[in-house]
């Protein structure tokens, strides 16, 4: 509906109101020249394409759902995991939504999306077009449980973390994170989408959580298969791509607390650093290892 000449041109009169104000006037004129459906949901579409501005530079180009926009990684975060799959040519983007991590992986790349969503399918072909990669997208409608991935070199997977409204208990997704896992033997390399929650005891042995801030703001958990981890457990902070890793050696004692405390730098890392190493309370207890910069 959207995406008709009709529903452009709505759409392209709201970007030009200015100010929420205008926005409310033209709204009440364009149910005069058009059918009140398809301006409510421009209206709609045009809310979320504003409130998509904090994640996307192109985000008043692109087509939304609330929840494929609340669910899906801002660019950087987005960039950042696309980087590290190197030059693999051929990936899969399982749980696609509205194409957010589609952008990143498709650009110099071959992508395999799939949704059971139909409408998130068509959205993610759509926006990766809006960024000028959809020439290698395949989009494909069906649960990602029954596809093949012969021939794909990496799979990406952003399983769902909530139905609707209600968010699902820490660890929980759809698929399961049991089932994400087992993808490393079908494809050796994996990523896998997590919370910055997510307990460490459900993170398979070899396999990286790399926990990922945008400045101070802890974003969430990346997992990495061992075909594609470096260390066992990073802090990367964003924009700048900052990462915190374990050095080599023992752990560092911690004692008593005393008049300071230390937040590491360059830059200040905040909650991607406490997630990485949980420094305890107790006294005498040890940090995880000692960090270092790279």
């Amino acid at each position: 509906m959207l995406l008709s000449p009709p529903g452009q041109e709505i759409l392209a009169r709201l970007a030009a109101s200015g100010d929420a104000a205008g926005e409310l006037a033209l709204a009440v004129s364009l149910r005069r020249e058009y059918p009140a459906s398809l301006v409510a949901a421009a209206t709609s579409q045009h809310e979320l394409r504003v409130a998509a501005r904090a994640k996307f530079g192109r985000a008043m180009e692109m087509l939304f759902t609330r929840g494929g926009y609340e669910q899906s990684s801002a660019e950087p975060v987005a960039r950042h995991r696309a980087r590290r799959l190197g030059d693999i040519g051929r990936v899969a983007d399982l749980c696609c939504g509205i194409g957010g991590d589609l952008i990143a992986l498709g650009a110099g790349r071959e992508v395999l999306a799939v949704d059971r969503d139909a409408v998130h399918a068509r959205l993610a072909v759509h926006n990766a077009g809006v960024y000028g990669v959809a020439g290698g997208v395949r989009a494909c409608v069906a649960d990602v449980r029954g596809i093949r991935l012969a021939g794909i070199g990496a799979v990406f997977i952003d399983p769902a973390r909530r139905a609707g409204s209600r968010r699902f208990p820490a660890g929980t997704s759809e698929p399961p994170l049991d089932w994400c896992f087992a993808l490393a033997g079908r494809v050796p390399a994996v990523c896998v989408k997590a919370a910055p929650g997510l307990p460490a005891e459900l993170i398979p042995d070899g396999w990286e959580a790399e926990f990922i801030a945008d400045g101070r703001d802890l974003k969430e958990a990346v997992l990495w298969s061992p075909a594609l981890a470096t260390a066992p457990r990073r802090a990367t902070i964003l924009p700048g791509g900052d990462t915190l890793v374990a050095a080599p050696g023992e752990p560092v004692p911690v004692g008593v607390p005393g008049d300071y405390l230390l937040d590491p730098s360059p830059p200040s890392p905040g909650p991607a650093w406490w997630r990485t190493w949980r420094v305890p309370s107790a006294a005498g207890s040890s940090t995880r290892g000692s960090p270092s910069w790279r």
